[in-house]
Formats: structure tokens, sequence, C-alpha cells
């Protein structure tokens, strides 16, 4: 015996559009194909409930990507000039997401409601052996960020002591996790601030080595995964409210 679906699934248009963010009210963010077919094409921001379609364009590019949407229907992404933006409410204007002066790459990943954009400044590229007869391998040196609302401001969140660090998640207290090199530039570990960005605590892992925050909740929940000791096989995890 199956139990009856609560839910349905809405065909958001005929014209070809990739959701890629979804806030409360239901309103979508997402790319349409461009007259070719080809994705990404231009940013799209649908109404509450996914009705009407909005294009913002592209920021003067070919074509434009959408990252994320918060709840006053705020969007950031990119275009392949790369070149970032953040828009009003509703998707309404683009403007430039601010760079670090350090910066080789700024790469935002996640928006909170009074557009706090948190995420990584890369400054530098290692190029090291694995061993003597491998490819190099090219690692991202990098600092987790945290701007002031609607994007303004780049704040250094420092990390965890090692070379590379990024957030994936911020509330709307402006607390961010996300993870960061120990000193030894090997192992990382989850971390989380305080609200916007003051201080950074160590979350530490479930027995090994290694562990990631990917979320956190305006409760302070974070949820990530992390290495046990026996095999470093990564488990999800979720923790308790945070003081």
């Amino acid at each position: 015996m199956s139990a009856n679906a609560d839910w349905t699934i809405k065909n958001l248009s005929t014209l070809g559009i990739s959701a890629r963010s979804i806030n409360d009210s239901g309103q979508i963010a997402g790319s349409s194909a461009s007259s070719s077919g080809i994705f990404p094409g231009h940013v799209v921001i649908t109404g509450p409930d996914g009705l009407g379609i909005t294009d913002l364009g592209t920021f003067g590019s070919f074509s434009s990507y959408v990252i994320d949407i918060n709840n006053s229907g705020q969007v950031i992404g990119g275009n392949f000039n790369s070149k970032l933006f953040i828009t009003g409410a509703n998707g309404v204007g683009m403007t430039a997401l601010p760079s670090a002066s350090d910066a080789l790459e700024m790469v935002p990943t996640v928006i909170n409601d009074s557009g706090q954009v948190a995420g990584g400044v890369i400054t530098a590229y290692d190029v090291r052996l694995p061993c003597p007869e491998c490819e190099p391998i090219e690692r991202a040196i990098s600092y987790a960020y945290i701007t002031g609302p609607d994007g303004i401001g780049i704040t250094n969140l420092s990390g965890l002591g090692g070379n590379s660090s990024i957030a994936y998640g911020i509330n709307n207290s402006g607390q961010a996790v996300g993870f960061s090199n120990l000193p030894d530039n090997i192992n990382y570990h989850a971390y989380i601030t305080g609200p916007n960005g003051t201080g950074v605590t160590d979350l530490g892992t479930l027995g090994g080595s290694t562990s990631i925050a990917m979320g956190i909740n305006n409760l302070g929940q974070v949820i990530g995964s992390a290495d046990i000791a026996s095999g470093n096989v990564a488990h999800a995890f979720i923790l308790g409210l945070m003081a």
C-alpha cells in the first residue's frame, strides 16, 4: 500500500530554465537557455510560488549564472567576464560585489536575508607533486570572508591557522560556517563564527582528521560531514544549538 503524495511537480516554463536556488516564498533563481539552447544564458527570477519569470540579464557579458537567493529576492551570481553581482529585492538592479585587494578570484557561495555574502577569496595557487611520478596538483590558497549588508565591505574570517579556508553557509545573524586548514596545511576542520563573522571556533571531527561544515540555520544548528577514526570514512553530522 502506497501513501498519497502531498506534493506536485510544476513546470516553470517551456523556454528552458535551470533552477539553482529557492527562497521561503517560493521565488526561484536560475538561468534560462540562450537562443541557441546552451546553458547558462541569462539569470532569471520568478515571483512567489514560481509564478512568472523575469530576465535579469547578463551584467554586461554574453552569459550569466546564479549562486544564491535570499528571502528578499536578492540574488548573487556572476557572468563569464568574471564579474560578480548582487541585486536588490526581487532581483531589481545589478550592482558589483566588492573584490578584496589581494584577490586573484572571488568565490561567493551564499547570501543571508540582510544581503551579507560569504565565501572565499583566492589569493594564490599552490602547485605540488603528490608523488614523484604524479602530475602536479594545483590547490587554491584562500581565506573565508563575509560582507556587510547588501554585499558591502569584506571581512577576513581568518580561519584556523592554515593557508586556506572558505565559508559555505551563513545565517541571518551573520554566523558563518565552512572549513579551514589547520597549521599543518594537510588536515582541515569545520568551523563556526560568531555573529557578523566575529571569532572562529573549531568544531572538531568525529574522531578522524577532517571535517567540513556546509550549512547553518538561524538557531545556530550546523550540518556537514566528518571523518571517523576507523578508515577515515566521512559521516554526516548535525550540531546542536551554538551559544
